[in-house]
């Protein structure tokens, strides 16, 4: 387990190696850009794994891709991606060495991906973890997942609502995944099909998978 350090702004952050995660502040007291910084400056900028907390600035992230070069791992919160979709792609671009993105939102997914899959070349991961609501996987969004992530080898489309036809599109464009975590998604069946789609596929997760909600 990693170490929990509590700020003079009333912030927490969990600290696990050279991975940080910052785990919530409180709004009534100081902004959370001036943790984080404190919490990077901390680390030298060796930090490879960053977990920013919803509420989060972009001129907290705008820091980290300025001092974070080392950095591997990033997840973004969903109060982030749909307010500064022209931002964001331009500050995570920076981080030459990022190998996994986590998202809580799909939104303007492509506008996201499109520098990433320029500048990131050593992404391999794309991860959705849900916050408040599940992520929809629609038509856009594998499509901008096959064309611009097709070399993806980890993938985690956990809570989602995904359709079958999405499901089969990213499957037929992303041919060397190595992991795909679909469990808990609503849209889809596993049948015969998709698991010979899958059947190459070192890890295939999709336990509690289903067509519909079931309500009762």
């Amino acid at each position: 387990m990693g170490r929990f350090k509590h700020g003079l702004f009333g912030e927490c952050a969990r600290e696990i190696g050279n991975g940080i995660t910052v785990l919530g502040h409180s709004p009534l007291r100081f902004s959370i850009t001036k943790f984080i910084k404190s919490i990077i400056n901390r680390s030298n900028g060796s930090a490879v794994l960053l977990v920013l907390p919803r509420g989060c600035p972009v001129d907290a992230l705008i820091y980290v891709a300025n001092e974070c070069t080392a950095l591997k791992h990033l997840a973004l919160p969903s109060s982030l991606i749909p307010r500064q979709y022209f931002t964001i792609p331009n500050l995570v671009c920076k981080m030459k060495n990022l190998e996994m993105l986590t998202l809580e939102d799909s939104s303007n997914l492509q506008e996201t991906l499109t520098p990433v899959s320029l500048h990131c070349k050593n992404l391999v991961g794309l991860d959705f973890t849900p916050g408040f609501a599940l992520v929809h996987i629609l038509e856009d969004e594998a499509s901008a997942i096959v064309t611009l992530l097709p070399n993806i080898k980890h993938l985690g489309l956990r809570h989602t609502f995904l359709q079958r036809k999405f499901l089969v599109m990213i499957l037929q464009g992303c041919k060397e995944l190595v992991h795909l975590d679909v469990r808990n998604s609503i849209g889809f069946n596993v049948d015969d099909e998709i698991l010979k789609l899958t059947s190459h596929i070192r890890t295939f997760m999709y336990e509690g998978s289903r067509e519909f909600i079931m309500v009762l």
